[in-house]
């Protein structure tokens, strides 16, 4: 599903386990943050902070 409130719990649960979440990128004034999704470890999600 991608709905907000889903997202923004896995978000909130990223946070809470900052050790298993990696930065790949620093562009200037935001940086992208990869959430694993924990039902489909294949697969992820870019989450743009600013968006948050």
């Amino acid at each position: 599903d991608k709905n907000p409130t889903t997202l923004r719990q896995a978000f909130t649960m990223a946070l809470q386990i900052e050790k298993n979440i990696k930065v790949i990128g620093k562009p200037p004034k935001r940086e992208g943050i990869k959430l694993i999704n924990l039902e489909k470890p294949q697969s992820s999600k870019v989450v743009d902070l600013e968006e948050v």
